[in-house]
């Protein structure tokens, strides 16, 4: 699981977020594109709700 449900903040979504880009899209931040990066605040976003 990416996202841990019962820590909402902000630190604990840019962490879900950033190991959604490196282990979902497999890729490192700085080399993601914009749309990787999009896609991975969308599968974080989803999972957590």
């Amino acid at each position: 699981m990416y996202f841990d449900r019962t820590k909402i903040s902000v630190e604990s979504m840019k962490q879900a977020i950033l190991e959604r880009v490196y282990c979902g899209v497999v890729q490192t931040p700085q080399s993601a594109s914009t749309r990787d990066i999009f896609t991975a605040v969308a599968k974080t976003v989803l999972e957590w709700m």
